[in-house]
C-alpha cells in the first residue's frame, strides 16, 4: 500500500468538550477575588465575518474562544455569574450563505458540541428577545464587556435600553488574561498534540533538507506536513531562513536560494483548536556544522539546557533570563569573541550580549503564540530587558517557550564597531570568522510544575543527532510502499515462535530465493545495567575512549562433508578485510590471529544447546576481550548468525560460547543472495560490542536501542527500501543503511556517531583486560 502524506499512526488528538464553563467561572471568580464585581454578565462578542478578495482578514478572536469553545463567526455570548449560566447565540440560517458554504451549525447542534448551557439565534438577541432580557431584569445589573470588541447599542440605545445596566469595561480582559496564564489538562493535551504535529513536521523538513534549493520548499514541506495531519492554521508565519538571513529575528521572506549558505534556522509551529506551538530548530545544509557554526550551537544548546534547569513554579523570569546572557557571555569570552581578558560581570555591565541575544528568553504559549498575561515591560530602558516579554514568577501550570539564540547581525553591529562602541570587548578579528553562521537559536515549548517543568516538544535536538539526521534522513522522489515487516522476537527460548513469524511476513513475497533471517542474537540471563542506558558523548569523553582498539580475532570455519572446500581462506581474509574496513572509521580494527578449518556434521549444522558448548569448548582461543568468529556451513531455518553481548561479571559458560555464529555462505562471494557482501559478521560483531536492533523494543515508546541518534524505529527492515519510517511521529526515518538493521547487504553503510562511542565504551568497560 502506497504511504500516504498523512501519518495514520501519530496519537490521536485530544477528546471531549473544551471546558469553556469552567474557564468563564474562573474569569468570574478572579474578578470578584480581586476586587471586581461579585455578580453581573460577562458579554463578549466573536470575531465578525470580514472578507478581503479571497479570504477572512482578522484571527479567531482568542478571548472569546476561551469563555465558549466557538470559534464560529458573527456569534455572542453571555454569561450570568449568579446564576452561572451561559448562553451562545450563532447566525441564523442565511440562504444566501447555505448556497456558497453548506448549511451552518444548527443551536441543537451547536449545544451538543459547546459547553454552555444555551444556544439561540442571533437574530433573537439582536431583536432584545426572552434569553437576554431575563438576564437583565434583575436590580444592579453589571454587563462586563471588552472595550472596543462589543457593540453595546443593544443595551444602551435598544430594545432593552430600559433594563438600564451598569456598562463596565475594566475587568473581563484582565480577568480572562490572567486566567488564560494557567492551563487546565485539556488546554495541555491540545498544546501537546499540537507540539506532536509539529515535531513530525519538523522531521520532515530534516528528511527534506538535501533535497531542497530554496527557503520556500522547505517552508511548504513544513506546512503542508502540518496540514495533513489535522493542524490546518499555522500558529504564525514560519520562519525559514538560511544563513545569513537567520539573523533577522522575525525574517518573513523565506525565499531565498540555499547554495552556499551554511546552516538554516526554522521557526515555525502549527497550531490545533485555537492552541498553539513555537518550535526552533537550527541545522547544518550540508549535513555538518562547519568550526563555528559547531560552535555556537553547542553554545546556544548549553545555554537551553541550563535554563530549563531552573524552570519550575515560583522562578522569576528575569533570574533565567539572566542566566542566558550569563552562559552567553562565558560562551562568547571562550570562544575570543569577545576579549578573554574581560570579566563575565563586566561584559554582562556593558550590555554588549544583547548584541548576539537581543530578545527575551522566551513567551508565554497557550491560543497564541506569544500568550497574554506576561506583564511585558517595553519601556524598560535596560536593554537586557526590554523585550523580555514575561516579567515576575511563573505559576504552575503554565507554559513557556524557552528559545535561547546567538546571532551575528552584521548591519548594526558593523555600524556599531565603526564608531567604537565595543572597542576593547568584541575581537573584531575573531567575530569576522563567525558572520556566515547568521544566527542560531533553539527552542522548545515548556509546561512549568511544582518543583520542575516537562518539555512538550518532541524532536530533539543534540548536536550529534541533528547532524545524523539530516545525513540519514531523505525523501524518495516517489509515493513507495514501506516494504515487508516481520516480527523480532529476542529471546532463544522462542526461537520456534520466531522463525513463524518470519515465515509467516515472507510469505506474501512471490521470490524464488530463499529468505533470510539476519539473526537472533539473545539477551543472555540479565544484560548489564550499563548496556540499558543511552551512551552521550560527555560520558564516553569522561573516559578517554578515543584512542580505539586492536582486537584479537579467531576464525573457526565448520563445513559439512558436502561443502568441505566451499569456503577457502582466502574468502575468509576477505571477510576480515570488510571487518576492518567497516570498522576502522570507528577506531576499532581486528587483528587476525588464527584461521582453522573443520569439518564435522554435527557441528556445521547445530544453532545451540549442548553441541554449541561442545565445538566452542574445544575450539575457543584467547580471553574475554578477544573475538572468536565461527562461520558454520548450514545453520538451518534460514538464519545468519547471532551473537552473545557483553557482561559485567561472565560465568564459565559465558566465557565458553562468547563470540560470534555465522553462515559460512554470508561471507563476501559465497552462495547466499543478498546477504553476501561479508555484512552478517559486521552486524554480529556490533551485538558482540554492545549495540542493539536499531529496531530494538519493536516500539516506537521506548528506549529502543538506547543510542541517542538512531530514530525510534518499530520494525526491521526487509529488503532494500528506498525509503521507511515505521514511527513516521517520531524524528527521523528508520535506519535502513545502518548494519544493526536487518537490510540487505547492499543497503547498508554505517554505524552512526553515538554508536561508535557506545562501541568504544563497552568494549572499555565489560571486555577489555578480562
Amino acid at each position: 500500500m502506497p504511504k500516504t502524506i498523512a501519518n495514520p499512526n501519530l496519537p490521536a488528538p485530544p477528546s471531549g468538550k473544551y471546558p469553556a464553563k469552567a474557564h468563564a467561572r474562573r474569569v468570574a471568580k478572579w474578578i470578584a477575588d480581586n476586587g471586581g464585581p461579585q455578580s453581573g454578565i460577562i458579554y463578549l462578542e466573536g470575531q465578525s465575518l470580514q472578507m478581503n478578495e479571497d479570504d477572512d482578514t482578522d484571527a479567531h478572536f482568542r478571548h472569546f474562544y476561551y469563555l465558549t469553545g466557538c470559534d464560529l463567526p458573527d456569534c455572542y455570548f453571555a454569561y450570568d455569574t449568579a446564576a452561572d449560566r451561559s448562553t451562545l447565540w450563532i447566525p441564523p440560517i442565511d440562504p444566501a450563505f447555505v448556497m456558497w458554504a453548506g448549511m451552518p451549525l444548527l443551536p441543537d447542534q451547536a449545544l451538543k458540541r459547546y459547553d454552555v448551557d444555551d444556544v439561540k439565534t442571533s437574530d433573537e438577541l439582536l431583536k432584545g428577545g426572552d434569553s437576554i432580557r431575563s438576564m437583565l431584569q434583575k436590580q444592579q445589573t453589571v454587563i462586563m464587556a471588552i472595550k472596543d470588541r462589543a457593540n453595546l447599542d443593544l443595551f444602551q440605545s435598544g430594545s432593552l435600553k430600559e433594563c438600564r445596566p451598569e456598562i463596565n469595561f475594566e475587568w473581563v480582559r484582565k480577568g480572562i488574561e490572567a486566567c488564560r496564564v494557567v492551563k487546565d489538562d485539556h488546554e495541555i493535551a491540545m498544546i501537546r498534540h499540537a507540539n506532536i504535529v509539529s515535531s513530525y513536521a519538523h522531521e520532515q523538513v530534516l528528511a527534506s533538507v538535501k533535497r531542497a534549493k530554496n527557503e520556500r520548499e522547505l517552508n511548504a514541506v513544513f506546512v503542508m506536513h502540518c496540514h495533513a495531519n489535522g493542524c490546518k492554521e499555522q500558529a504564525y508565519g514560519c520562519i525559514c531562513a538560511g544563513g545569513s538571513n537567520a539573523s533577522t529575528l522575525h525574517y518573513v521572506h523565506n525565499d531565498m536560494p540555499l547554495e552556499g549558505r551554511l546552516n538554516l534556522l526554522l521557526d515555525a509551529g502549527c497550531e490545533y483548536n485555537c492552541y498553539c506551538s513555537d518550535i526552533t530548530r537550527t541545522f547544518p545544509l550540508t549535513g555538518t556544522f562547519t568550526k563555528e557554526s559547531k560552535e555556537i550551537y553547542t553554545l546556544v544548546l548549553h545555554m537551553q539546557t541550563e535554563c530549563m534547569k531552573m524552570i519550575k513554579a515560583g522562578v522569576k523570569w528575569e533570574d533565567v533570563h539572566i542566566q542566558a546572557h550569563t552562559l552567553a557571555a562565558e560562551g562568547l569570552l571562550s570562544l575570543g569573541i569577545l576579549n578573554k581578558a574581560l570579566s563575565v560581570e563586566k561584559v554582562l555591565d556593558s550590555r554588549v550580549t544583547t548584541r548576539f541575544l537581543p530578545h527575551g528568553l522566551g513567551h508565554y504559549l497557550g491560543m497564541d503564540t506569544h500568550d497574554c498575561g506576561g506583564n511585558a515591560n517595553y519601556d524598560d530602558q535596560d536593554e537586557m530587558f526590554k523585550y523580555l516579554r514575561i516579567r515576575g514568577e511563573l505559576p504552575a501550570n503554565s507554559v513557556v517557550t524557552n528559545e535561547p539564540g546567538i546571532y551575528f547581525r552584521k548591519f548594526p553591529l558593523e555600524q556599531e564597531l565603526k564608531d567604537g562602541k565595543w572597542e576593547g570587548i568584541i575581537d573584531q578579528e575573531v567575530l569576522k570568522r563567525y558572520w556566515d553562521v547568521g544566527g542560531v537559536r533553539i527552542e522548545d515549548d515548556i509546561w512549568v510544575k511544582e518543583g520542575g517543568c516537562e518539555n512538550l516538544t518532541t524532536v530533539k535536538s543534540e548536536l550529534d543527532y541533528v547532524e545524523a539526521t539530516v545525513n540519514g534522513s531523505y525523501l524518495n522522489e516517489q509515493d513507495q510502499g514501506l516494504g515487508l515487516h516481520y516480527s523480532y522476537l529476542k529471546m532463544r527460548s522462542i526461537t520456534a515462535l520466531f522463525l513463524q513469524a518470519i515465515a509467516a511476513a515472507t510469505a506474501v513475497t512471490a521470490q524464488e530465493e530463499q529468505e533470510y533471517t539476519r539473526c537472533y542474537t539473545p539477551i543472555t540471563g540479565n544484560p548489564p545495567p550499563e548496556l540499558n542506558t543511552e551512551i552521550t558523548r560527555d560520558e564516553v569523553e569522561k573516559r578517554s575512549l578515543f584512542g580505539g582498539f586492536e582486537i584479537d580475532t579467531y576464525v573457526h570455519v565448520i563445513t559439512t562433508q558436502a561443502k568441505e572446500g566451499m569456503y577457502p581462506r582466502s574468502m575468509v581474509e576477505e571477510q576480515m578485510r570488510v571487518m576492518n574496513e567497516e570498522y576502522n572509521p570507528s577506531g576499532i580494527s581486528f587483528n587476525t590471529q588464527s584461521i582453522d578449518f573443520y569439518v564435522n556434521d554435527t557441528w556445521a549444522t547445530t544453532v545451540d544447546g549442548p553441541i554449541e558448548i561442545e565445538y566452542k569448548t574445544a575450539l575457543r582461543k584467547g580471553t574475554y576481550d578477544d573475538l572468536n568468529l565461527y562461520f558454520l556451513s548450514d545453520l538451518g531455518d534460514g538464519l545468519l548468525g547471532f551473537c552473545y553481548f557483553p557482561e559485567r561479571n561472565p560465568s564459565d559458560l559465558q566465557r565458553t560460547i562468547d563470540g560470534c555464529v555465522n553462515l559460512a555462505g554470508s561471507m563476501p562471494g559465497a552462495e547466499v543472495a543478498n546477504y553476501n557482501m561479508g555484512f552478517t559478521a559486521v552486524h554480529e560483531t556490533g551485538h558482540w560490542l554492545g549495540l542493539y536492533h536499531v529496531f530494538q523494543g519493536q516500539t516506537c515508546d521506548d528506549l529502543g536501542d538506547y543510542v541517542l541518534d538512531t530514530p525510534a524505529q518499530k520494525n526491521a527492515t526487509r529488503g532494500c527500501p528506498t525509503i521507511q519510517d515505521t514511527c513516521p511521529w517520531r524524528l527521523g526515518l528508520d535506519s535502513i543503511h545502518n548494519f544493526m538493521d536487518y537490510s540487505y547487504d547492499e543497503c547498508l553503510e554505517r554505524f552512526t556517531p553515538l554508536q561508535t562511542l557506545r562501541m568504544l565504551w563497552s568494549y572499555a568497560t565489560l571486555r577489555s583486560g578480562r
